[in-house]
C-alpha cells in the first residue's frame, strides 16, 4: 500500500480524510499539544465504518495501527509511539485495506479508493 498510485488516491480524498481525522482524534490529546489519534480513537473509526471482516478483526486493529506508525526510538518514557499523526493515519487507511480479507495486493489503489468511498465516506464526520 506504499505506492504512488495509492498516494494519488489519498490525495484525491484528502478533505474527507482530514475531516475524519479531526472528528475521531484529539479526545485524549492534552491541552496545548498537537492533535493525535490514539488506538481507541482509531478503533472507534473502524467500528463506525464497519470494516471488520474474517481477516481484519477488532483484535488485529492494533496491528494496522502499529503498521502505520513511524518507529520511535524511545518507548519507555515517551508516549509518541501511541500518538498517530495525520500522515500516519493515511498510512493506517492503507494498512486496513491491506489486512482485509478482500485485499488484492496487485490492485491496492483501486481497493483503497473503493474503501474510502464506500466505508469512510458513509461516516458522519461533522462535529
Amino acid at each position: 500500500f506504499h505506492t504512488d498510485e495509492v498516494d494519488d488516491v489519498l490525495k484525491r480524498h484528502l478533505g474527507l480524510l482530514q475531516a475524519l481525522y479531526h472528528c475521531f482524534s484529539g479526545r485524549i490529546t492534552p491541552p496545548g499539544s498537537a492533535r493525535f489519534m490514539s488506538l481507541c480513537e482509531f478503533q472507534d473509526l473502524l467500528e463506525a465504518a464497519g470494516v471488520y471482516d474474517s481477516e481484519l478483526t477488532q483484535r488485529k486493529s492494533g496491528v494496522a495501527f502499529r503498521m502505520a506508525m513511524m518507529t520511535q526510538p524511545e518507548e519507555s518514557f515517551r508516549t509518541r509511539f501511541q500518538e498517530m499523526s495525520f500522515l500516519e493515519f493515511q498510512h493506517a487507511v492503507g494498512a486496513v485495506v491491506f489486512m482485509r480479507s478482500d485485499a488484492d495486493r496487485t490492485n491496492m489503489a483501486e481497493l483503497v479508493d473503493d474503501f474510502i468511498q464506500t466505508r469512510l465516506a458513509s461516516i458522519d464526520h461533522r462535529k
